[in-house]
């Protein structure tokens, strides 16, 4: 959700514009506000939609990695905590968010799955996740703190894949 510090900074940007322009033109300046706003709020779900993505690359690799031929036994009968998660749950079951996305044709993630992979593989190597694997309880908390601890991975990669 946007709050009210990004119309805020919005509106300024759009007010500071139009001084510098020296121009009445309102509606011009009013669609180039709705057009920032809609690219913040396209940013926002675009964050959210590398949740989901996370996600189903991880149920892929789990149901191809039980299917080896010489498979361990934690690939035969992997832990699927992680990806039936309550967070996970909820996004994917959220019809608005997903009707969201299709109307908006955000599908960045799905063009570009190298970067989801490389998330998954940070989150995966990394000592929370194990810490979170191991632990016997699962909650919500715990996934949103463990998917905190590595946002700025996220956020690092996401910044690399926009100025790609």
């Amino acid at each position: 959700m946007l709050n009210r510090r990004h119309f805020r900074v919005k509106v300024m940007q759009t007010i500071y514009a139009m001084h510098q322009h020296q121009s009445d033109a309102l509606d011009k300046e009013e669609k180039f506000l709705l057009q920032s706003i809609d690219q913040a709020q396209d940013l926002y779900l675009l964050i959210l939609a590398i949740f989901t993505e996370l996600r189903t690359k991880e149920k892929n690799y789990l149901a191809l990695a039980s299917k080896k031929h010489l498979a361990t036994p934690q690939e035969r009968n992997p832990s699927l905590k992680f990806v039936n998660n309550a967070f996970f749950s909820i996004l994917d079951n959220h019809v608005a968010f997903q009707e969201r996305l299709e109307k908006r044709k955000i599908t960045n993630w799905k063009l570009n799955d190298d970067c989801v992979l490389f998330i998954l593989d940070e989150i995966k190597s990394g000592k929370a996740y194990a810490a979170y694997m191991e632990s016997t309880t699962s909650s919500l908390n715990k996934i949103l703190i463990l998917l905190l601890k590595f946002s700025h991975i996220i956020l690092l990669q996401m910044r690399s894949y926009m100025t790609i």
